[in-house]
Parts: C-alpha cells; sequence; structure tokens
C-alpha cells in the first residue's frame, strides 16, 4: 500500500530528487520530504521481512537509520554542511512521525 498517497508531498520529493540532473539545486524541506519517501518504502520492507517493531521506539530508531545515510549521500554529494543535512533529515520527521502516529 505505501505509507504516502502517490500525489503526497514526499513522494513527489523523491521522484524530484532521483531523477534531477546532478547539477539541480533543492531546499532541505525537499530533501527532508524525499528522505521521508525513502525511509517510508524501505521501513515498510523491513516490516514485510521482519515484522513490526514492538515499539514506537524502535521504529523510530529504523527510520532515522534509513533517512540518515540517503540525506548524507546526497546532502554530500550537493556539498551540503552538516546544518543543512540535518535540517533535512529533522524535516523528514514531520512525514514519518504522522505515519508512526497511525502504527502506534
Amino acid at each position: 500500500m505505501g505509507w504516502f498517497a502517490a500525489d503526497s508531498e514526499p513522494v513527489k520529493a523523491h521522484h524530484e530528487v532521483m531523477t534531477a540532473p546532478p547539477d539541480a539545486v533543492f531546499s532541505t524541506e525537499l530533501l527532508g520530504a524525499a528522505a521521508a519517501q525513502e525511509a517510508a518504502k524501505t521501513f515498510e520492507d523491513f516490516v514485510a521481512d521482519m515484522g513490526k517493531p514492538k515499539s514506537r521506539g524502535e521504529a523510530e530508531k529504523i527510520i532515522s537509520r534509513l533517512v540518515g545515510p540517503f540525506v548524507d549521500e546526497i546532502g554530500g554529494f550537493k556539498e551540503w554542511d552538516a546544518a543543512s543535512k540535518q535540517k533535512a533529515k529533522d524535516g523528514s520527521r514531520k512525514f514519518t512521525d504522522k505515519c508512526l502516529d497511525e502504527l502506534y
């Protein structure tokens, strides 16, 4: 099914980031939304294979471990500083927290 609808901000952002040319410029908010979609897809695969984490705290840790590398890789390619990468990571939480509210 998917955490986010096809026309949602995270899905659109993920498509925009993943199809952008190498010299594209985008905001921390856009990367945060894209990271939320990337984490959601991988988290769904994790749940299908391993089952739902026992607590929301465990789920949050898993999701943050999925968001981090995605943001670090793309933010690093764009030569963002640590503060900008962290802002994108924090921005992804507004999307993933809503989904976790439904699970826990």
